[in-house]
């Protein structure tokens, strides 16, 4: 897929990411293709389902490892408009990072103080 405007990452699809997904996929007036990454491919399967059941646009799940990505799951977010970190908070500076790097807009749904006041640090002029 090509960087659309439309097109949504949801990072983790534990019970916040899974609920994210249902919601962008819900509001009726949102054509978004989203795709949903987890290190564990069946896990972003079963968000693929519960969310591909209302909305209009592609969903697509997708494995990424937020410890060691690979360029499969790099490519996710290098193509993302949004990238929604859903996964906990030790992850959240790193994919802030890629999504800085890669021009996408970021947003961390997780409560996590310490990892947010490093992010931003390093939005700070991105």
């Amino acid at each position: 897929m090509r960087r659309s405007r439309n097109r949504v990452v949801v990072m983790g699809a534990g019970g916040i990411g899974t609920a994210v997904s249902l919601l962008l996929r819900d509001w009726g007036a949102l054509d978004v293709d989203l795709v949903i990454c987890d290190a564990d491919l069946d896990s972003a399967r079963s968000a693929d389902q519960v969310a591909s059941r209302t909305g209009r646009g592609a969903v697509e799940p997708n494995r990424f490892d937020a410890i060691s990505p690979d360029e499969a799951g790099l490519r996710a977010i290098r193509d993302a408009a949004v990238v929604l970190d859903c996964l906990p908070g030790e992850f959240a500076p790193g994919i802030a990072s890629l999504a800085i790097r890669n021009g996408s807009h970021y947003a961390n749904l997780t409560e996590y103080v310490a990892e947010t006041d490093q992010i931003l640090k390093m939005a700070h002029g991105a």
